[in-house]
């Protein structure tokens, strides 16, 4: 790969997949940081077959495109990408998020002028339409968390922070990978993202991974950006939050199992079961039908990506 100028500090890594209907908007802003001279840009397909691969084709002349034969999922993906940053700076950008070279500059100048902070995320509103709602953040999930998430019965369950456009920087357990930028050297200490990840719950590994190894964790509100939030997939009664199931399910009982235990994420997984069945079997006795455990019947208990 040509050599990048010293004065440019950022290498936005989009990865894409089916995504010829948003990935034009979610890279103009890019090409005008790129004109700026302000970041370069690596696009990584996964053997996407709608006309993404063409459409990328016309970027090759400012971004370095790679189109891979098979699908990787998110995380190795953006491995793949990696192997291709020169720059202080990667910025993950979603084929269906948008920021703007500002918001990229706010995100850089923040980490220039904190060291001890390895990850940081923007304001992010997301949905069809901007200012729908705005991307949370808060406390890494554990066993706990997500049972209380699930009913009263295991305690108050843990209140998620929207980061506002405007408001000041705070320290976090997490921001999503849609739109996050990160140190390369630590990129690269971590050994990237955990490639058991197919799709869900990476950049949570990847957080607790930086946080461990002593980088803090940032939401930067003073950063503003746009994610329209799953738009290479669809959407059904399936689904959880948004995301497909099976695919979220492995993905989180993997994260359970690498930093909580093949014990307690394996418990966490019978208890929340259990628990559904019985709030099921509720509702059908007041007439409101199973779709309360419908996403949890798309993945194995105790299986991992």
């Amino acid at each position: 790969m040509t050599a990048i100028p010293s004065n440019v500090s950022v290498t936005a890594l989009v990865v894409t997949y089916q995504s010829a209907h948003t990935v034009a908007a979610a890279l103009q802003p890019l090409r005008e940081g790129y004109d700026q001279g302000l970041l370069r840009c690596v696009v990584v397909d996964n053997a996407s077959s709608d006309d993404t691969p063409k459409l990328l084709q016309r970027e090759a002349g400012w971004a370095k495109v790679l189109l891979e034969q098979v699908n990787h999922g998110f995380g190795r993906g953006c491995n793949v990408g990696l192997a291709h940053v020169q720059t202080p700076y990667t910025l993950l950008v979603n084929p269906d998020a948008i920021i703007g070279p500002e918001a990229i500059r706010t995100m850089v100048a923040f980490l220039d002028a904190n060291p001890k902070v390895g990850i940081v995320g923007p304001a992010t509103t997301v949905g069809e339409q901007v200012g729908e709602h705005y991307q949370s953040t808060g406390p890494r999930p554990g066993p706990m968390s997500i049972l209380r998430r699930l009913t009263r019965l295991f305690g108050r369950a843990d209140v998620d922070t929207r980061i506002v456009p405007g408001s000041d920087p705070f320290r976090t357990g997490w921001v999503c990978g849609a739109l996050l930028m990160i140190r390369t050297d630590l990129m690269r200490q971590l050994g990237g993202f955990d490639p058991t990840y197919f799709l869900y719950w990476e950049e949570m590994d990847l957080c607790q991974r930086a946080d461990a190894a002593g980088h803090e964790v940032w939401a930067v509100g003073t950063a503003v950006a746009h994610h329209v939030c799953g738009a290479s997939t669809t959407d059904d009664t399936t689904r959880i939050d948004g995301c497909i199931a099976n695919h979220y399910y492995r993905s989180r009982y993997h994260y359970l199992v690498k930093h909580h235990g093949w014990f307690v994420a394996s418990l966490t997984e019978a208890v929340e079961f259990s628990v559904l069945g019985l709030l099921v079997g509720l509702d059908l006795l007041r007439g409101r039908g199973v779709d309360r455990i419908r996403p949890r019947l798309q993945a194995l208990l105790f299986t991992r990506p």
